[in-house]
Parts: C-alpha cells; structure tokens; sequence
C-alpha cells in the first residue's frame, strides 16, 4: 500500500477507546496492548510514546506499562529511546533469522540495522530495564529453519533474558516462501 503518513497519539488513542467501546457492550476490555502491524512504531516514536501514556494513564484507559508492548523491525535508535522511558514497557523484536545473511532476505531494515549492533542494544534494554525481550522467529521452510539456524539463534542470543517466538507462516504469495515442517507438525499435534 505505500506509507502515507504516520498516525496521531489522538488516532492511536482512538483506535483503543474504539474497540474499549465494542467490548464494553460484552462486559470486557481491553488490558493488552501490541504495538506492531501496518507500521514501524519506533519510526513514530514520539506519538506512540504519548499514546502509551495515555493508555497507562489511571483516569485514562488505565493500561498496565507491564501490559504494553512495542514490535520493532529493529530500530536501533528507537530501542535506545525506548531504554530510557521511565515507563516498563515490554519490548518485541522482529528478529526471524540468527544471521544477517538470512535476515537481509527475510527484512531489508537489516542492512541499515545489522544483528550485532541489535544484540548490543537488546543487551543494554535487557541490562537497563531488566525487562525481558520477546524475538518474533517466523518459520519459513529452507531459509530460516535448519537445525544449523536453531542452534545459531541459541548462540545468538545465550545469556539474554528473553523470549522466542515461533511463529507459522500463513501462506501468501511471495514466491520461495513456504510453511515450515514446523507448522505441519504443530497441525498433527492440534488434531
């Protein structure tokens, strides 16, 4: 689709007291919220951080800072931002390959952003904050998940506090992209 432009803190907001609204007609709410999607939220760094204060805000939405989590490509300079908020803020990143080779297929933002300088910063996050990091590893069939590439990712990120997350691909229509083994044994397993 093409960036147009970047959201408000007023229509991130929005979007939030929208769906509050929709849930509070079923006796819910919203108690989570993922920054991540459409956009790069560390591109828009100080409108997703004034929505975040909001969100977290008692006479607001009253959102735990514990409950919200900013998704990044890898945006160095957002994460060293992010490092410094006061607020605990949970951080995610896009990782999907232990390398950079694999990663600069997979996402190009690795060009501007190669893998040892993320790990520097996620340290510093981790070792800052001692806030937990979660890396999104989606499984893409011969590109990102040989044995060789899972014990690379565990080197990769030995002695870190975080988290990994594999993800299934959902199949679309980037040619050389295929499901994972990984996705059809999680299938048999479910069924």
């Amino acid at each position: 689709m093409g960036f147009k432009r970047n959201l408000t803190y007023e229509e991130i907001t929005d979007q939030v007291l929208y769906f509050q609204q929709l849930l509070f007609k079923e006796d819910s709410k919203i108690d989570h919220i993922v920054f991540m999607g459409m956009g790069e939220p560390l591109l828009n760094y100080d409108e997703v951080i004034k929505s975040i204060y909001i969100l977290n805000d008692p006479i607001a939405f009253n959102i735990g800072a514990r409950n919200i989590t900013v998704s990044t490509s890898g945006i160095i300079p957002g994460i060293e931002n992010l490092i410094n908020e006061p607020k605990q803020i949970n951080l995610a990143i896009s990782l999907h390959a232990p390398n950079d080779s694999i990663r600069t297929k997979i996402m190009p933002i690795a060009k501007t952003y190669p893998i040892e300088e993320l790990m520097r910063v996620c340290k510093e996050y981790i070792n800052t904050t001692h806030r937990r990091v979660t890396y999104e590893y989606i499984m893409l069939k011969s590109i990102n998940d040989s044995e060789k590439n899972a014990h690379d990712l565990a080197n990769l990120l030995r002695d870190q506090l975080c988290h990994v997350n594999l993800i299934p691909y959902n199949e679309t229509n980037v040619k050389g992209w295929e499901k994972t083994l990984f996705n059809v044994i999680k299938r048999k397993k479910m069924a």
